[in-house]
């Protein structure tokens, strides 16, 4: 018998077969080419900006504070208001509640901070701080770190205490310490502006020139010359000639060693003397002896004798 078998269904479409793939490459190819050239012109459109980027002076409207007997200046904003002025205390306020202080104490026997504060009343030491923190009713906390100000050390207290915050910064300088104080509501709306104009208040401080060009100190000293013949016995020197010390000059120089800040001739004895800033100086002999001297490094302080003897070789043996 003849039966009618069903005819198998025909085969799917292979789409992985050599025409249907290289098509399918072909195609994804076109669209990735495209996509490029579209992001690519986007991009070349797009403006570059090429101006440098600049930086505002926060402090640029402020106000300058500057004290001549002290010979120091810092800005100040304008939120600020001078309440108190003499040479030695300065006081500016905000508000009721917000208020700095610039004070300038003598220190006669130049302690550094922690010892002027162990001896003074007025403010925390560490240790009081730490026992007044034992002994508070209330929430009472008190931090310190080290900082600088106008390129010298300094220390900076933090006071947290029956809702009032100060901050207390001491440095030294020559015979005097420098309290600069911020007291405020530790409730201030603004807190976070306030410590942060406080913080460039103390970047802005600074000391002049005027005031170390008015502190001098004294340079003095004595040149030893020889021998002056072959044969010298140490009771019975040879004779020098007249002009073997009224001959040779003292120069100093600035920290730059070019720029001549005082010179003169030693006298008959061969000795010198200067009155001269307080300050750091290059000091030279001319001429020297068997060979050239070099430049001595030499540091003035204010009120202060700095000693620099020479000894010449003259190379006679």
């Amino acid at each position: 018998m003849d039966f009618n078998l069903p005819q198998p269904p025909p085969p799917k479409t292979n789409w992985f077969s050599s025409h249907h793939f290289l098509a399918y490459i072909f195609v994804i190819s076109a669209i990735g080419a495209i996509v490029s050239v579209l992001y690519y012109r986007q991009v070349a459109n797009q403006y570059i900006d090429t101006t440098p980027i600049t930086h505002k002076d926060a402090t640029a409207n402020w106000k300058t504070y500057t004290n001549d007997k002290y010979g120091f200046s810092f800005k100040y904003p304008m939120t600020l208001r001078i309440t108190k002025q003499d040479s030695a205390e300065i006081d500016f306020k905000k508000d009721v509640s917000t208020g700095m202080a610039v004070q300038i104490l003598n220190n006669p026997n130049q302690l550094v901070i922690n010892d002027w504060l162990n001896q003074n009343s007025d403010y925390y030491s560490k240790s009081e701080a730490i026992q007044a923190n034992l002994e508070a009713e209330v929430g009472f906390q008190y931090k310190d770190k080290e900082i600088k100000i106008a390129g010298l050390d300094g220390l900076e207290q933090e006071l947290d205490g029956e809702g009032a915050t100060i901050y207390n910064d001491f440095f030294v300088k020559d015979k005097n310490i420098y309290i600069v104080s911020l007291a405020s509501d530790a409730h201030f709306y603004n807190q976070d502006q306030l410590l942060k104009d406080y913080s460039q208040i103390l970047s802005t401080f600074k000391f002049t020139d005027s005031t170390s060009a008015t502190q001098t100190g004294t340079l003095k000293g004595h040149v030893t010359i020889g021998p002056f013949c072959p044969v010298e016995q140490a009771d019975n020197p040879c004779p020098g000639p007249s002009d073997a010390y009224t001959s040779r000059e003292i120069i100093v120089y600035a920290q730059d060693k070019k720029t001549e800040v005082i010179k003169n001739f030693l006298d008959a004895n061969g000795n010198y003397s200067f009155n001269i800033p307080a300050g750091t100086y290059w000091v030279l002999i001319t001429p020297g002896g068997m060979q050239d001297e070099p430049l001595h490094e030499i540091t003035i302080t204010a009120n202060q004798t700095t000693t620099l003897d020479f000894n010449l070789d003259t190379g006679i043996r």
